[in-house]
């Protein structure tokens, strides 16, 4: 599937950005990624592929992104000087997007993810523009719940700012308060994902 043949569906293709990267030593989304592409450019091609009718970058800063052709639209998350509730990490980043987007549902990636399957993507996509209702679809791959590689219904909004504002920045806490439509996936490449040196030798 590529981006020509793919239908385009109506929701917002978001890659999630804003991680620090400290056990990898700095910003992942950047790194060359199995293909020499930086991985943030796989993620958000994986997501124009799906049928993404736009696409997003969410991060804390839009500066390192302004290179990237084509040019992509940088939500800023909440900062680490945004006061009471200030929060980092996905769930921050989830509640910026969806204040921003236009469409009911944002299909999520995290940008650390070098081997994104468009076609899986897509499955998820038309689960979730199938599924009145609900505020998310998540796969479940081997037994795991996979957050970062789910849809998002923007009327989770609510909820999701007051888990920030109340300090709780896990994001598997949200997806459970969510009570998401969860879809069993087996094990694959799409859910692999580079938090430390040695993943990038796998």
């Amino acid at each position: 599937m590529t981006g020509e043949d793919a239908e385009v569906l109506d929701l917002t293709g978001v890659v999630l950005a804003g991680g620090e990267g400290r056990r990898m030593g700095g910003p992942k989304a950047l790194l060359p990624g199995p293909d020499g592409r930086p991985l943030i450019a796989v993620a958000l091609d994986a997501l124009r592929a799906a049928g993404a009718r736009e696409v997003l970058v969410a991060a804390r800063d839009a500066a390192p992104f302004a290179a990237l052709e084509p040019r992509v639209e940088v939500v800023l998350d909440r900062g680490p000087d945004a006061g009471p509730g200030a929060a980092l990490g996905p769930v921050a980043g989830l509640e910026a997007v969806l204040r921003r987007i236009r469409t009911d549902w944002a299909l999520v990636v995290a940008c650390d993810m070098p081997r994104l399957d468009p076609a899986l993507l897509r499955r998820l996509a038309l689960a979730a523009l199938a599924s009145p209702g609900r505020l998310a679809v998540v796969p479940r791959a081997g037994g795991r719940l996979e957050p970062l590689h789910a849809a998002y219904h923007r009327g989770a909004l609510p909820l999701v700012t007051a888990a920030l504002d109340a300090g709780r920045q896990r994001l598997g806490d949200l997806v459970a308060a969510l009570d998401p439509l969860v879809l069993d996936l087996p094990p694959g490449p799409s859910f692999d994902n580079w938090n430390r040196p040695e993943d990038r030798a796998r």
